[in-house]
């Protein structure tokens, strides 16, 4: 009994879950998040206010939270590269503009709404395409 305890312990650490139930994306949020708030504070409260359109502003500094992380952790590179393998059918663009809003929902700890996110990023997408 002791040893699965301490298993389940183990792997959340490795997760660095904060909940059982997170996924693997979840996790990999959290991560992205704590990487963030160490670099400055005032990021993320302007990135979980921000409108999709802001998602150029905010790309590198995700971008790079995420490379940081998955040096430490490949739960995250594995859960992203989950998520783009699911939505193959997406271009890179609209599933990162997908996973853009599903970041801030996460910081807002609201609930994800996928069709809106894909709607919205194929709207972005189409309109910055011509430029």
């Amino acid at each position: 009994m002791r040893f699965i305890t301490l298993t389940i312990i183990f792997v959340c650490v490795l997760c660095n879950c904060s909940s059982p139930k997170e996924s693997n994306l979840e996790c990999c949020f959290e991560q992205i998040k704590i990487k963030i708030e160490s670099k400055s504070d005032t990021i993320l409260s302007s990135l979980k206010q921000s409108s999709i359109n802001s998602y150029g502003d905010y790309s590198k500094i995700i971008h790079e939270a995420v490379m940081e992380n998955s040096k430490e952790n490949l739960n995250c590179s594995s859960a992203i590269d989950s998520f783009m393998f699911a939505n193959k059918q997406n271009s890179i663009t609209v599933n990162n503009l997908i996973l853009f809003q599903q970041f801030q929902s996460y910081l807002k700890k609201d609930n994800f709404n996928l069709f809106e996110a894909k709607k919205k990023a194929l709207e972005y997408e189409k309109k910055n395409s011509y430029k």
